[in-house]
C-alpha cells in the first residue's frame, strides 16, 4: 500500500480512503479529491481543513501536486462523517483568472518573458525546458482573456505545449518530454483497457476563416476574408468545419492553423485507456507527457505511444492508474506564423 499524505498549511494528514487525481497534456492545472470516512467515538475531531488553503498531495514520498484546497465537503450523522476534499495545482489560478498587464500590450518580450510576467502576481514560477523563440514584436492581451487562454494562444506561435509539472510550477516544454518508466503489456501489466476511437469531431476538410487588418497595398475582399484549407483524406465523406482564427491572419496563417486543428482532432479521435495495478512501475510514478511501448495483441498495436492523461484511483479495490495515451505524434506542435505590430503578418 502506497502512502498517501494531504499537506495543509503543513500539517499531514494519511489515512484517506479513496482518491482521484488527474494530471495530463491538456490539463494545465492537475486536480484531486480526496474521501476520508472515519466513525465518531467521542474522541474524534474534524479535520480542520478549510477552502483557500495551501497544500499538497504526495505518493511515497514523491510531491505530485502543488496548490491550493478548492473544495470541503463534510456528510455527518450522528455515527459517523465523511470529509471530501478537491484542490488543483498552482496553475489553476492561471486557468481561472483574468490575464492583467497595466499597458495592455508586450513589445520585443519573449514567450517566457510574458508566462513570468503574467503567471508573477499569481507566484508560479515560470520553468522553461524548450526553446521559446523570438520575441514578440508586439504581443496583446484580449478583453477578458484569461492568463491561461492569453499563453495558450502565444504557445501556439511558438510550437510549445504548456503543463504543471505538480510542483507548483508552469513549464513550458515539447510533447514527448519523459519515457515511462515500464512497457505497457497486455497478458503482463494491463489490468484492463478501453478503446475510443470516434469521428464526431473530426472532418474531412478544415477550414480556417480571419480577418486581417487593410494596409495600401491589401484592401477589400483580400484582406477581409482570408482563409485556409487542410484536408484529413481519412474520411472518405463530406464532412466540412469552419474555424474561426482568434487573431487577424492572412491565407498562409489560415493554412497552417488548419493543419494544426487537423492534427489536434485525429488525436484526440482515437485513444486508448489502459488500466495498471499501483501507481508506481519500478519504483516511479507514471507521468502524463511520457513515450511508453505497447503491446496490445487484441487492438493490434505494437509500438511506441504518447500517454495524454495519468488517473491516479484509490477505492475499495484497491490502487489503480489509468493511462490514457494517444500516437506518438498527437501533439506535436505546428508553429503559426508570427502576428506584425499593426495586426497583419510578416
Amino acid at each position: 500500500m502506497s502512502d498517501l499524505v494531504l499537506t495543509v498549511d503543513g500539517q499531514r494528514y494519511a489515512g484517506w480512503q479513496s482518491l482521484r487525481l488527474s494530471r495530463g497534456v491538456e490539463q494545465v492545472a492537475g486536480g484531486f479529491e480526496l474521501t476520508v470516512t472515519e466513525r465518531f467515538d467521542g474522541l474524534s475531531k474534524p479535520r480542520p481543513i478549510r477552502k483557500g488553503q495551501k497544500c499538497s498531495v504526495s505518493i511515497d514520498g514523491q510531491r505530485i501536486i502543488q496548490g491550493w484546497i478548492d473544495v470541503v465537503a463534510p456528510d455527518y450523522d450522528a455515527e459517523t462523517h465523511t470529509l471530501g476534499v478537491s484542490g488543483r495545482d498552482a496553475t489553476g489560478d492561471l486557468v481561472d483568472c483574468a490575464a492583467i498587464c497595466k499597458a495592455g500590450t508586450y513589445h520585443n518580450r519573449t514567450l517566457a518573458q510574458i508566462a513570468q510576467d503574467l503567471a508573477a502576481p499569481f507566484k508560479v514560477p515560470v520553468i522553461v525546458r524548450t526553446n521559446v523563440g523570438a520575441p514578440f514584436a508586439e504581443w496583446r492581451i484580449e478583453p477578458g482573456e484569461t492568463v491561461m487562454e492569453n499563453l495558450e494562444r502565444a504557445a501556439r506561435y511558438r510550437g510549445v505545449l504548456l503543463m504543471s509539472d505538480g510542483q507548483g510550477n508552469l513549464v513550458i516544454t515539447q510533447p514527448a518530454e519523459l519515457k515511462a518508466p515500464a512497457a505497457l503489456e497486455l497478458g503482463k501489466n494491463i489490468l484492463k483497457a478501453n478503446g475510443h476511437s470516434s469521428q464526431q469531431q473530426r472532418f474531412a476538410e478544415y477550414i480556417v476563416k480571419a480577418q486581417q487588418a487593410g494596409t495600401d497595398l491589401m484592401f477589400g475582399d483580400e484582406a477581409a476574408a482570408p482563409s485556409g484549407t487542410a484536408l484529413d483524406t481519412a474520411i472518405a465523406r463530406y464532412r466540412p468545419t469552419i474555424i474561426l482564427a482568434e487573431d487577424q491572419a492572412n491565407a498562409g496563417t489560415c493554412k497552417t492553423r488548419a493543419l494544426w486543428q487537423r492534427t489536434v482532432a485525429a488525436a484526440r479521435s482515437d485513444q486508448v485507456v489502459y488500466t495498471v495495478v499501483g501507481w508506481l512501475a519500478n519504483g516511479q510514478l507514471w507521468q502524463p507527457n511520457a513515450l511508453v511501448d505497447v503491446r496490445d495483441r487484441f487492438l493490434d498495436i505494437d509500438e511506441t505511444r504518447l500517454i495524454s492523461q495519468v488517473d491516479f484511483t484509490l477505492d475499495e479495490q484497491g490502487e489503480r492508474t489509468e493511462l490514457t495515451v494517444v500516437g506518438r505524434h498527437a501533439y506535436d506542435p505546428i508553429k503559426l506564423p508570427e502576428p506584425e505590430p499593426d495586426g497583419g503578418l510578416w
